[in-house]
């Protein structure tokens, strides 16, 4: 009996995980027809475990993907090291942006860097 009650548990689950896939898409498709969107950001979050978390991987090139499907730039913030950002790069992401390239610093100094 206990699995049956489990069962009935992970269906409602993924029933109510559907129905939040197909809201939350409904809703994207909104913003995406009716806004005016130039650039699309990969969250830092994905690319914190770019490497052990192949799900992160296959969102993020999914994300470039819809950039470049849709005439938009693509930034992935968050980069740490440098295999990340060959692969962002070959991929076709149009900005990366992280401390594998300097980490934050007062104005005065980025002023100096530039010079």
């Amino acid at each position: 009996k206990t699995k049956l009650y489990l069962t009935i548990d992970l269906n409602l689950m993924v029933f109510n995980l559907l129905n939040l896939i197909h809201i939350f898409s409904a809703l994207i498709f909104k913003i995406f027809t009716k806004a005016t969107i130039d650039i699309i950001k990969i969250d830092r979050s994905f690319i914190l475990e770019f490497s052990e978390n192949r799900n992160n991987k296959s969102i993020v090139n999914a994300i470039i993907s819809l950039g470049q499907n849709l005439i938009l730039e693509v930034v992935a913030e968050g980069v740490e090291d440098s295999a990340v950002v060959e692969y962002l790069a070959s991929r076709g992401c149009d900005f990366i942006q992280g401390y594998h390239f300097y980490k934050p610093m007062p104005g005065d100094d980025l002023v100096k860097l530039l010079d």
